[in-house]
């Protein structure tokens, strides 16, 4: 007997074993045992497998004691997606069986404040969690004031962004790090079509993840790739001896969307089922409001083309997930070929290419023509009858390579691919000459910019040295451009306990956040002044010569050395340093953070001897050799003294080089170790 059509075509509730799996194949657990030294990031549950049941019960009763908080929170707007979404965590949450006193999931309800009785609706929201067994907190968005939000065109956008920060402040101040979000599959070919209408093609169309950074949040510290006080452990600041002058920021708030796999009809079926109550925006049905409106409205309510079809989008945008998950295998393959050097002291990035370097291909590529070419005098092997190499594809592959070695010193948000074809063609050129009897020497410039970023080559490949080796950092500054953070006077309020050391990186920290320079250091500096502001701003050719007046005995040395070893020519006049003002109107460089050096000589020496400052280099991309810079680890102290000695000889025999070429020595300031 067939069941009537209408019982077929019912969308079946999500069960808590299907959110279970999605959620565990999507959450990266990471626990910080204990603070790490350079290079090594350390999670007791990295080899866990959390898709099963079992593995991540295991999971949250070992791990869940570790901290106050709450494992996750909950975005929650109240309509039925995020009501479902509730739901499904509140049961898992009984599933688990934890103790009583420990909520593994909380929620937030944003209030947006853009219509009468939203504040009525979002107690309402409240009360239905309660109902759950879910506590939450009301956040609410405060717009400027004499804001007509009505009559703003991109409502839309600053909503979301001011959504997101306010979410992502209230998870750094509550010490969590993850925020579940309710999006599912309708969501996402709805993402996808608006992308294609905006003209966006190939890697355009990948829509959401269900994984990632917390977006809108560029620059806020503790919530965007930086981690919050809270989670530093108990263990003691580690004392000079052990410390680091430039840290490394990691982790920072993420968001995960593990209702992608179902389809809001699903997240009804799962509200309908088990008796969740919901509140409804009208403004969401309103065609008329947003573009994500109209295009959902389109979809409800017109039979579109099977090519532009729900179905039809979701499978185009996971073809196009696993084409770049392909091509991030590749490069990642690539980057095990690579020898770099990250210097977190200036930011420059050493890199050395083999003289034929290509993507990787299962058909050989241009390599194997090369290879071929040595062999043979008959050129028909250029247009053999097998599947060739496809060019385009390994331009799209080095492209992402060279993006992943930009991010770790361009000053930039983000990189577009799109802006990378210069260099593609300056660090691949077989990629671009087919030829492989053609020298490319000629065709391989000595510097370019691309990205924010300076490559400059300072090795050519011989007959007896194979490899190109590149040096990238932040390309100069233009004439007005030049960040600078103001360090107002000090107070009771944002005062710093200074430690007895004469270290200038050793203090305890204070509530005061860091600050984001020049998008690559992160800030957080102590003026001990209560009466004159400091500044940050980059070094210049001028300040050279009075900051090194400034500098005697250990500091000069510590100054002189570095200098040489960790900023040439170019970068050091990207390095921030910390100014006091001048009786004539101008500035003085009292220290260079990154350098960990200070002022130790003159009339103002006295006056900032307390200064003190913390400092971090931006979240990497792991895949490179990082060189840890602080130079008073005992290994290191006796590396310097033989550099300094060497320093020496080279002055009394003429002189000293200033824009001496990258040193491939391993150990140089302190550890060189690979970041995992």
């Amino acid at each position: 007997m067939f069941a009537p059509t209408s019982r077929l075509l019912a969308a079946l509730p999500v069960s808590v074993a299907e959110f279970r799996e999605s959620l565990a194949s999507i959450w990266l657990p990471r626990v910080r045992v204990r603070s790490p030294r350079l290079g090594e990031y350390r999670s007791d549950c990295s080899d866990m497998a959390l898709s099963s049941l079992l593995s991540f019960i295991l999971y949250l009763r070992r791990y869940h004691t570790y901290s106050p908080f709450p494992l996750k929170r909950l975005a929650i707007s109240g309509g039925v997606d995020s009501m479902a979404l509730a739901t499904l965590c509140a049961d898992l949450s009984d599933e688990i069986n934890l103790e009583d006193d420990v909520d593994v999931f909380t929620a937030f309800i944003v209030d947006h404040q853009l219509r009468r009785g939203s504040s009525e609706e979002a107690l309402e929201v409240q009360e239905n969690l309660y109902k759950l067994g879910i506590a939450s907190e009301i956040l609410q968005i405060r717009w400027p004031k004499d804001t007509d939000t009505k009559s703003l065109t991109n409502l839309e956008t600053l909503a979301r962004r001011f959504r997101f920060r306010l979410l992502g402040q209230a998870c750094r101040d509550h010490g969590i790090e993850s925020l579940l979000l309710a999006h599912h599959s309708d969501d996402q070919a709805e993402t996808v079509l608006m992308r294609l209408m905006e003209g966006h093609r190939g890697m355009g169309l990948r829509g959401m993840r269900p994984a990632g950074d917390i977006p809108e949040c560029y620059g806020i510290h503790g919530v965007h790739q930086s981690h919050a006080e809270w989670l530093a452990t108990d263990e003691p600041r580690p004392q000079p001896k052990e410390q680091r002058a430039v840290d490394i920021e990691y982790w920072g708030v993420q968001v995960l969307r593990p209702l992608l796999p179902f389809s809001k009809s699903r997240l009804t079926a799962t509200c309908e089922a088990l008796g969740t109550q919901w509140v409804e925006d009208e403004t969401n049905k309103d065609p008329t409001l947003t573009v994500r409106n109209a295009i959902r409205h389109t979809f409800n309510n017109h039979r579109l083309p099977a090519a532009i079809s729900k179905p039809a989008l979701l499978q185009l945008t996971q073809r196009i997930t696993d084409k770049i998950r392909q091509r991030e295998d590749e490069v990642n393959t690539l980057l095990e070929e690579l020898d770099g050097v990250l210097d977190l002291r200036s930011g420059e990035l050493a890199i050395r290419f083999p003289r034929n370097f290509y993507p990787p291909s299962n058909t050989g590529g241009p390599r194997a023509y090369s290879q071929a070419a040595e062999h043979s005098d008959d050129m028909t092997f250029f247009q053999p009858n097998v599947k060739q190499f496809d060019i385009e594809e390994g331009k799209v592959v080095a492209a992402m390579l060279i993006r992943r070695l930009a991010n770790l010193v361009s000053p930039r948000e983000t990189v577009d691919l799109s802006s990378l074809e210069t260099a593609g063609r300056h660090l691949f050129p077989r990629l671009y000459i087919l030829n492989p009897f053609e020298d490319i020497t000629d065709r391989v410039p000595a510097s370019f910019t691309a990205a924010g970023v300076i490559f400059e080559r300072v090795q050519t490949p011989d007959d007896y040295f194979p490899y190109y080796t590149w040096m990238l950092s932040r390309q100069p500054y233009h004439r007005d451009e030049q960040p600078t953070i103001a360090i107002p006077p000090s107070s009771p309020d944002t005062s710093m306990l200074a430690d007895s050391s004469n270290d200038s990186t050793n203090f305890t920290p204070n509530p005061q956040s860091f600050t984001l320079f020049d998008g690559r250091w992160w800030l957080r500096i102590h003026n001990p002044s209560s009466t004159t502001s400091l500044a940050v701003r980059p070094f210049r050719q001028t300040d050279l010569k009075p900051f090194r007046a400034s500098l005697t005995g250990a500091m000069r040395e510590r100054f002189e050395a570095l200098r040489i070893d960790a900023a040439k020519s170019k970068a050091r006049f990207t390095l921030p340093v910390i100014t006091a003002p001048t009786a004539d109107g101008g500035d003085e460089v009292v220290a260079m953070p990154t350098f960990g050096v200070k002022i130790n000589e003159g009339k103002s020496a006295a006056e900032w001897e307390e200064l003190r400052w913390e400092v971090r280099y931006k979240k990497l991309d792991a895949g490179v050799v990082v060189r840890d810079a602080w130079d008073e680890y005992p290994a290191a102290e006796e590396s310097r003294e033989r550099e300094e000695e060497e320093v020496r000889r080279r002055e009394a025999e003429g002189g000293v080089d200033e824009d001496v070429p990258f040193v491939t020595d391993e150990h140089g300031e302190g550890d060189e170790r690979r970041v995992r």
